[in-house]
């Protein structure tokens, strides 16, 4: 996928995979299979109203509305081919975005330290930090839960989200790294996503928190960055912005948790 230049979030909907082409100021809609993408979104594309610039992140809801997380910083929203924007001096420096069932979107910005949710044309703070937590990536759950991935002292964490309150509901002492991005599979599995020299992909089992690694870097010393994380239920999609490249990994079956 030599046309990417550090891809980073992705989404993925059936056969086509979505993906904010970051350094490339646009979004690229890329079939399964395909040997080359066409853009949906800033340069390149037939998109009115709007350009985007350093897209970070991408989310769409059920009415096939595609939001962007822009370096602007703001949030554009992208609907039969025209575009809006939304969020000026409201989110500061956003860096992630996911939209529930509901099609109630989040946006976590402020270097991690705030979350808005947008809801109904609304946006409000839904979270903002008070000790300090840094939040590095949100994934929607349902019924205004999300589920976030921090660390502490390299240790990861896995923090639960409603409005105004976050809960850590698991420490992982063995998983360590730099924790860059989480996903939530259609069997309600979390993916959580490391960059740098022990980049891997980790599959956990909310019930019970027992965990598989599914994909390592290859050589395994090799420093590289994997923000955007999807997964489907054939297996997990991440966004290697060192080698600009989507990655695909089928994920096993069964459990064979290392912890």
């Amino acid at each position: 996928m030599m046309q990417l230049d550090n891809p980073a979030g992705i989404v993925v909907q059936g056969t086509a995979i979505y993906i904010a082409d970051c350094a490339n100021g646009r979004v690229l809609l890329w079939e399964k299979g395909a040997t080359s993408g066409r853009a949906v979104a800033g340069l390149g594309s037939a998109a009115t109203g709007e350009a985007i610039c350093w897209p970070s992140d991408i989310a769409i809801d059920s009415a096939g509305t595609l939001y962007v997380v822009d370096g602007g910083p703001r949030i554009a929203a992208f609907k039969n081919g025209h575009g809006t924007s939304f969020g000026h001096g409201q989110v500061v420096g956003p860096s992630a975005i996911t939209i529930d069932a509901h099609d109630i979107m989040y946006v976590l910005h402020d270097g991690g330290y705030r979350i808005h949710k947008l809801e109904r044309g609304v946006l409000s703070l839904f979270w903002r930090s008070t000790d300090g937590t840094v939040l590095y990536d949100i994934a929607a759950v349902g019924d205004g839960k999300l589920y976030a991935v921090s660390n502490h002292s390299s240790h990861v964490k896995i923090a639960a989200i409603t409005e105004s309150s976050l809960t850590i509901v698991k420490e992982f002492d063995q998983l360590k790294g730099t924790p860059c991005g989480i996903a939530i599979g259609p069997d309600k599995s979390i993916y959580v996503s490391f960059a740098g020299v022990r980049a891997r992909v980790a599959k956990i089992n909310p019930s019970g928190w027992s965990y598989v690694i599914v994909a390592c870097a290859e050589p395994p010393d090799t420093d590289i960055g994997w923000s955007g994380l999807a997964a489907d239920s054939s297996g997990v999609y991440a966004a290697d912005d060192t080698n600009h490249q989507i990655l695909f990994w089928e994920t096993p079956k069964a459990w064979k948790p290392e912890v």
